[in-house]
């Protein structure tokens, strides 16, 4: 045996490079993804604006072709394929459980240029109709457990003594949004009776799923119901709308580079969310309870900075976060200077 060209061979430098090497994927159609939809919400109680969903500056990037700054990482693509090997794996079960329809279904809305996937079609045992089943893997992590319905999608109480009360579990938002895409998309088909948002933790195997639906109502609205309960915070239309502002600003900077304007003069579309908070967003936030007192104090103090978790995965966000990122980097150095 000889250890030392043992010892020269890493396996996981290996398998990281092969993982998250660059791929020839041809020419793809510019459609807006499901998987990228948002929606506003007024909230109530503070009377200040929520989006629930993506970041239209990160498809803005995306549809104008601009090259990623920050491509995933390996961590980020054993998370993607592990995802994947469990909707594959459930495909599996299915099919032998005898309810499996099909997978993989592919759509595109020419009208709304929106295209998408469902991830597995299955019949109804009593093969009186067809339903649409989004799989999702997610984990408890360390912020997760029984407290909180590992971070909302289970039933769970908050509060003690006579301030107990049951906290229903949610769908994450982003999800959600997705679903009714696709059920919104094929409401015309008469044998499709809804659709099933389904959550398997990757840490405890703990799983949930949620009934939905989607219908069109008095006003118009096509509006989404979660185990029979309508979502106040938005609809479909809402989706849409927002999609809408997206694809006319692509066309309106398409056409400004057709008529010669340079691209490093174009204005990126409006971002949604921060990498980092300026302090009077954090405090908003922590006295709206979102942010815990925790995070808020170590951002005032400079101790580690809050923001937004979508950009911390976001593949442009030294593109659009670039002088909140050349911020924080100087106040860390002065810290350790000091």
């Amino acid at each position: 045996m000889n250890y030392d060209k043992l010892k020269e061979f890493r396996f996981w430098d290996t398998i990281d490079g092969e993982i998250t090497k660059s791929r020839y994927e041809g020419t793809r159609r510019d459609s807006l993804y499901p998987s990228e939809a948002s929606a506003v919400s007024i909230d109530p109680k503070t009377g200040r604006a929520k989006i629930y969903g993506g970041c239209l500056r990160s498809s803005w990037y995306r549809l104008m072709k601009v090259e990623k700054s920050d491509p995933p990482q390996a961590k980020s693509m054993y998370i993607f394929e592990f995802g994947r090997y469990i909707e594959n794996m459930i495909t599996d079960f299915c099919k032998k459980a005898g309810i499996y329809n099909n997978s993989s279904v592919k759509f595109w809305d020419k009208v709304s240029s929106v295209s998408g996937e469902i991830d597995i079609v299955l019949d109804l045992p009593s093969r009186d109709g067809i339903i649409h089943v989004e799989c999702k893997s997610t984990y408890a992590g360390v912020s997760g457990s029984e407290y909180n319905g590992y971070n909302g999608l289970f039933d769970h109480y908050k509060g003690r003594g006579q301030y107990r009360k049951l906290v229903k579990g949610k769908p994450k938002e982003a999800n959600l949004l997705q679903l009714a895409i696709y059920l919104y998309t094929h409401m015309d088909d008469e044998n499709l009776v809804g659709g099933k948002l389904i959550y398997l933790l990757r840490d405890n195997f703990m799983r949930t799923e949620f009934d939905v639906i989607v219908k069109q109502e008095a006003d118009g609205r096509h509006h989404i119901y979660v185990n029979g309960e309508r979502e106040e915070r938005f609809c479909v239309e809402s989706i849409y709308e927002r999609f809408a502002t997206l694809r006319n600003k692509v066309v309106s900077d398409l056409k400004e580079l057709q008529s010669g304007k340079p691209f490093s003069e174009l204005i990126p579309i409006e971002k949604d969310f921060d990498l980092v908070y300026t302090d009077e967003k954090a405090k908003e936030l922590y006295e709206d309870g979102e942010l815990s007192k925790t995070k808020y104090e170590k951002h005032i103090n400079r101790e580690d900075y809050a923001g937004d978790w979508n950009c911390s995965y976001c593949d442009y966000k030294r593109y659009c976060q670039y002088d909140q990122l050349q911020a924080w980097e100087s106040i860390k150095k002065n810290r350790r200077a000091a």
